[in-house]
């Protein structure tokens, strides 16, 4: 005989449920040992489910078979003891006929769903729910486990939801995705470096190399090095954060633990604020002149108490500051076709400037000029990749994170190496043919005076499209590091709103930009930002290796829950990683040749070794320290990224077993 009463449920409470998973993960491994409970209750509540809806039918079918007239109304069945989300309600025959006649469309959505959950980022372990129990919201194991203040009765099957819709968004494209926003085409990613790659500011390199004394072939050597070197930077940061869906502020905590990682990524934002102020100050002395030169500037000069040249300086930064702040705060689509106008316009204005210098000067006019010592070519070559080289790979991932997941990282390696290569490469060469078939003085008014100089030296037509370019090219450097610094925040854990973060960072640089400059006199300022530059460049050129190293030895996708929980797989301190951190920027301080004011206390490893920067010049501290902390990883993290991937494998297969199971179960 039947039973009157639905049957006991086997699965745990939703109470029940949260505390066990909230015990497993504070134990060491207990990430597996959680994903196998939900998997269990998952599977149990499925069964439970099942099982009431067969008591259920079989009820509706003894009521149906009684005789018609000694048919009483059939009282409502008692509720059983178990969460809505394991057990389905009690439905009338009409209403289960309704519900049939959608499952499919139903299941069809949440498989859909769970076919794009890699596109959000995670690894989910609950899989596809079957048509008995349709899931009434995606979510996956990780999401579970990482503490978010979510129900287990909101991550478990509810046959009573029919109204589940795939959550709906644009990508930079403007197409309608399922997840997380992301690029429709790893495309979008040339242009992201065509716009930094293709700036005319690489000519101002160029009139550098020259004017230090380098030789033609000396300074062609160090050009197409430096471009060829920043490109594969650029290619390797592609790669890692692709595999990690973040900046590569968040990525490194792989390589130095969530918490072991707060202390590089902080000392990272502040070398990413000097960088950016740097950025702000040269881009506004080049494009002051323009404003100053203007008959109307006068009128509104003359409403300040600062000198002209002040008056120009500040208003050319706060307009800058304004329009690129607004572009970063938009993000996402404003920065994608900000980069396509900045890179189609800076190309426009490269090729005139090409036109223009190889019509008007003749290859036999090249001038060969004497060569530079090593110590002084060594010293060149490291402050000029120090500019480029780390600048580069640490916005590499602001735009490669948003690469649709399954597209291989040779071909964003491709891409991004391609877009950083032939065109500054290009750029470059040709400036320095130009600064060398120039006369002798053209080169050093180019890094002086590079607005006026152009206009003295090219047709109109030349100018104007090379103000465009310029212009473009330094709005778009300077919108793409702010938007980098709002990453670099939220890598430290500062929980700012985006819109927040783009104002609070505008306002400190401006406040660097213009105090400095008001406080100090020019040579001042300049001399004071190379010295500022060469001592953050050592913490840089550490954390790059680390970084860079670790990167390069993994074979698979990051873990992305696992990058922002101190229980995951990365775990809280990589102390062997840190440790050589802090060594490689003691090492390089400590053999940088520092005279001036705010790196006259360095050198002093190197007072050991007097003679090594006469051989290897003052800056060698730089690469020392790049090449240490490369070694740290190799030599003592292998075995545990080797342990990790296995871990991340072993997670996978269970995934793919349970999602097999169910299918097969539909």
């Amino acid at each position: 005989m039947e039973s009157p009463t639905p049957p006991t449920p086997r699965a745990m409470s939703d109470d029940e449920l949260n505390a066990e998973v909230m015990r497993l993960q504070s134990q060491p491994d207990g990430l597996m040992a959680a994903m196998a409970l939900i998997e269990a209750q998952n599977l149990l509540r499925q069964q439970d489910s099942f099982a009431y809806s067969q008591w259920q039918l079989q009820e509706q079918m003894k009521a149906a078979s009684a005789p018609v007239e000694v048919r009483e109304p059939e009282p409502k069945a008692a509720e059983p003891v178990v969460t809505p989300a394991a057990v389905a309600p009690p439905a009338s025959p009409g209403t289960a006929v309704a519900e049939e006649s959608s499952v499919d469309e139903i299941v069809a959505v949440l498989n859909s769903n769970y076919a794009n959950s890699d596109n959000e980022g995670s690894a989910p372990l609950l899989p596809p729910v079957p048509a008995l129990a349709p899931a009434s919201k995606k979510i996956s194991f990780d999401q579970l486990i990482s503490g978010e203040e979510e129900s287990v009765a909101d991550l478990l099957p509810n046959p009573a939801d029919t109204s589940v819709q795939p959550e709906l968004a644009e990508d930079e494209d403007g197409a309608q995705v399922i997840g997380v926003t992301r690029t429709k085409t790893s495309a979008a990613l040339s242009w992201s470096w065509i716009s930094i790659a293709s700036s005319p500011l690489v000519l101002v390199l160029a009139a550098f190399l020259k004017e230090s004394g380098t030789s033609l072939a000396q300074s062609l050597v160090v050009m197409s090095g430096l471009i060829v070197t920043t490109a594969v930077l650029a290619g390797i940061g592609s790669v890692a954060a692709k595999r990690g869906s973040n900046p590569i502020g968040v990525v490194a905590r792989a390589a130095f633990g969530v918490w072991g990682n707060v202390l590089p990524a902080i000392a990272m934002l502040l070398v990413k604020i000097i960088w950016s102020i740097a950025l702000l100050i040269f881009a506004a002395r080049i494009l002051s002149p323009l404003l100053a030169s203007q008959p109307w500037f006068a009128a509104i000069s003359s409403q300040f108490v600062f000198p002209a040249e002040f008056t120009a300086l500040m208003l050319t930064t706060v307009l800058m500051v304004m329009i690129s702040a607004l572009v970063a705060g938009f993000g996402g689509i404003a920065m994608l076709r900000s980069q396509q106008i900045a890179g189609a316009f800076s190309l426009i204005g490269i090729l005139g400037i090409g036109y223009y210098v190889f019509s008007t000067n003749s290859i036999l006019d090249l001038q060969q000029g004497e060569l530079l010592g090593a110590p002084a070519l060594i010293d060149l070559s490291i402050f000029s990749f120090m500019l480029f080289g780390f600048t580069v790979f640490s916005q590499s991932g602001d735009f490669a994170r948003k690469l649709p997941v399954e597209t291989p990282g040779a071909k964003i390696f491709f891409l991004s190496f391609v877009s950083t290569l032939f065109i500054p490469l290009a750029v470059g060469v040709m400036g320095v043919l130009w600064i060398f078939m120039a006369e002798e003085s053209f080169g050093l008014l180019l890094t002086d005076q590079l607005i006026p100089t152009i206009a003295a030296a090219a047709p109109i037509w030349v100018f104007i499209g090379f103000v465009v370019a310029v212009g473009l090219s330094v709005l778009q450097l300077l919108a793409n590091s702010i938007y980098s610094l709002a990453g670099a925040l939220a890598s430290v854990g500062a929980k700012l709103p985006g819109a927040v973060s783009v104002l609070l960072l505008s306002i400190v640089l401006l406040a660097g930009t213009l105090v400095s400059s008001m406080l100090l006199a020019t040579s001042s300022v300049l001399a004071m930002l190379i010295e500022l530059l060469l001592l953050v460049s050592v913490v840089a050129a550490s954390y790059s290796g680390i970084v860079v190293a670790d990167a390069l030895i993994r074979s698979r996708d990051y873990h992305e829950v696992s990058l922002t929980r101190d229980y995951g797989f990365y775990g809280r301190f990589n102390f062997a990683n840190l440790i050589g951190f802090i060594l490689a920027v003691a090492l390089g301080f400590g053999y940088l040749n520092g005279t001036g004011l705010l790196s006259s206390w360095t050198g002093y490893l190197g007072d050991f070794t007097p003679a090594i920067f006469d051989v290897a010049g003052s800056n060698i501290g730089i690469a020392m320290a790049f090449g240490l902390a490369i070694l740290f990883p190799v030599l003592f993290g292998i075995p545990r990224i080797k342990n990790q991937e296995t871990k991340l494998v072993e997670l996978d297969e269970r995934r793919e077993e349970l999602k097999e199971y169910l299918d097969t179960a539909n």
